[in-house]
């Protein structure tokens, strides 16, 4: 298609789908990219289209060098809108809204310390951050960012960001 919504192979969070509330049901998507390839990347979206096989009108949503490779999208309580989850290259895990109505807005909602180990090289850090989201545990999001993993209290409802209650961390071996 010629457009790239970002990541790399080798990510583990490189992108994430929802429906496309402009399109048909079933047919047409909104995929959500990151484009963290070694360096803290931006954040694009553009719509795909099941029957064309194709991606058209990228955007940027968050701009180059502000975010990690952490990508989660989570739905809203509401049931027709998502939060964007993104670790991001201020050493925060940020919650973003995309409304079924009005798209992705550019603003965070919320946003919690997400601290890396010191003297870590940030190109590092870039590509070993990662969020994930159980549906069975609404509630609640692990957060793995380069040397630290945890969980952070989440509500649906309002996308707000609990304190990143870190469980496990490696302090020994190289910072990198």
């Amino acid at each position: 298609s010629g457009l790239n919504v970002g990541g790399h192979p080798s990510a583990g969070e490189a992108a994430a789908v929802i429906p496309d509330p402009q399109g048909i049901l079933g047919m047409d998507f909104l995929i959500i990219g990151n484009s963290t390839y070694g360096t803290p990347g931006g954040l694009y979206m553009s719509r795909y289209n099941v029957t064309t096989n194709s991606l058209t009108s990228l955007t940027n949503l968050l701009g180059e060098g502000s975010i990690n490779e952490g990508l989660e999208v989570i739905p809203h309580s509401n049931g027709e809108d998502y939060w964007v989850l993104v670790n991001t290259s201020d050493q925060k895990l940020k919650s973003f809204l995309f409304s079924k109505t009005t798209g992705f807005n550019p603003s965070a909602i919320s946003s919690t310390d997400v601290s890396d180990l010191p003297g870590v090289d940030p190109n590092s850090v870039a590509t070993n951050s990662h969020i994930s989201w159980d549906p069975n545990s609404p509630g609640k999001i692990l957060v793995s960012r380069h040397n630290k993993i945890g969980l952070v209290n989440f509500n649906p409802s309002t996308g707000t960001i609990g304190e990143w209650n870190v469980q496990i961390m490696v302090t020994t071996g190289n910072a990198d």
